[in-house]
């Protein structure tokens, strides 16, 4: 076995422990969200709306977290991948990605064009989380807080902190592992 082939092994490795941790972070598995996800909240429509409302200080600041992130990335294939997610966020759609959204009922001229945060804002609207809804209800504290923290995680970390934040830390926890193919 080269020495290459068992670097790549532990580095795979590595990886799939640090994605295990996320996904068994406390913050994945709080018990609010638990409860949440069974339906044993007294407002379960309520509850919804706020997770959801509260979601897009990082749903509708993804951009600029990921454009923090490009920013710090000195790998050119590194850059590439990212820069590749960034032409999805901002709402291009390849034929790759039209097909697999035709497969779950999303029409390419339904989303083709409209960034990422636009369709999150539709989303908000559909559920009465409405612009008035918006203006009237400020983003808790305690999101204001951690979007500032993340952001500078993003931002004012190194390549591998930020990549980590970006990727490991919340695109790569209960998703399909996008960042897979940088980390």
């Amino acid at each position: 076995m080269s020495n290459h082939t068992s670097t790549t092994d532990s580095a795979r490795e590595y990886v799939k422990n640090l994605c295990e941790r996320a996904e068994h972070h406390r913050a994945v598995n709080h018990p609010y969200l638990k409860r949440l996800a069974k339906g044993e909240v007294p407002n379960i429509v309520g509850a919804l709306q706020d997770l959801t409302y509260q979601y897009q200080a990082y749903s509708g600041d993804f951009l600029r977290y990921l454009t923090a992130t490009i920013s710090l990335m000195k790998d050119r294939d590194h850059r590439k991948e990212l820069l590749h997610n960034l032409t999805e966020e901002t709402g291009q759609v390849s034929d790759e990605d039209a097909n697999a959204l035709k497969e779950i009922g999303i029409e390419k001229e339904w989303v083709d064009g409209v960034a990422h945060p636009r369709l999150f804002l539709r989303f908000l609207d559909a559920i009465g989380i409405d612009e008035k809804y918006r203006k009237e209800h400020p983003l808790a504290d305690e999101t204001e807080i951690w979007r500032d923290m993340f952001y500078d995680l993003c931002a004012k970390g190194g390549p591998a902190q930020s990549l980590g934040a970006i990727g490991l830390g919340t695109e790569n926890v209960g998703n399909d592992k996008p960042f897979q193919k940088i980390i």
